[in-house]
């Protein structure tokens, strides 16, 4: 599974990240328009719990542990248990989790055809290489 956002009006998709700093805050509205466009291309789609920002600016996990949940945090599934089954293509299940839970986060089931690739930043105090550095060099 791996959870993505459309990073502003370029389209681009941006994978979130487990440091803080490298959070991407999409709108609830172009979260959901991005899983319905995934199903559109025939990729199964899980709503993911969301994440908020409290008022000193930490990220708070929308899930029930809220701010203990930790680096989980809007990375894991909002749909009950045997997640992987109620994954799914179809527009109007989708739709139907967006309305229930408009903050929702979005994640792919991979198989058939699609990779995860993981592509961590240097955070502070790191010593090694840059994944996105190393994936243009590929």
């Amino acid at each position: 599974m791996v959870c993505l956002s459309r990073c502003g009006s370029s389209g681009r998709l941006q994978c979130i990240g487990d440091n803080a700093d490298y959070w991407y805050m999409a709108e609830p509205e172009s979260v959901r328009e991005a899983a319905l466009e995934y199903a559109q291309r025939g990729w199964r789609v899980i709503r993911l719990y969301g994440v908020h920002r409290s008022k000193s600016g930490t990220l708070i996990c929308d899930c029930p542990l809220g701010y203990r949940c930790g680096r989980k945090s809007g990375k894991h599934p909002n749909v009950g248990g045997a997640w992987q089954h109620q994954a799914t293509s179809d527009p109007e299940a989708i739709a139907t989790w967006w309305e229930e839970c408009p903050n929702s986060n979005v994640g792919l089931l991979m198989g058939d055809g699609l990779i995860t690739v993981d592509l961590d930043r240097v955070k502070p105090g790191d010593t090694g290489p840059d994944g996105l550095e190393e994936w243009h060099q590929i």
